[in-house]
């Protein structure tokens, strides 16, 4: 990317960590409608990121741990599309929670 130009690699850098961060408080707006216990569904995001990565670790895998694919600068080198799988993951969770707060409201109604 830095071939470019550093303002395109910036512009792609920075929009790469806001879809990120999007994701991530999509997840918890998303579970602070579902959980009624506020502090837990705003700290499940939050949770999950260290938590998964902790795990991730754990197992060996950790081309796919969720502070990797935000800040995709590590120590080894690796292909791009590794940074992707956790953000699919973020972006599946919050539409399957979507469906579920959208199935609420047509109950209330």
């Amino acid at each position: 990317m830095l071939e470019y130009g550093s303002i395109t690699y910036g512009l792609f850098y920075s929009s790469w960590v806001a879809s990120n961060a999007a994701a991530y408080a999509s997840l918890g707006f998303l579970l602070v409608l579902i959980i009624e216990n506020k502090f837990l569904a705003l700290s499940i995001p939050f949770l999950l990121y260290l938590l998964g990565s902790f795990v991730m670790g754990a197992f060996s895998i950790t081309k796919f741990r969720f502070a990797d694919s935000v800040f995709p600068f590590n120590y080894i080198q690796q292909p791009i599309w590794t940074a992707f799988i956790p953000f699919l993951f973020l972006v599946v969770l919050c539409l399957i929670l979507v469906i579920i707060v959208s199935k609420r409201m047509d109950n209330i109604v």
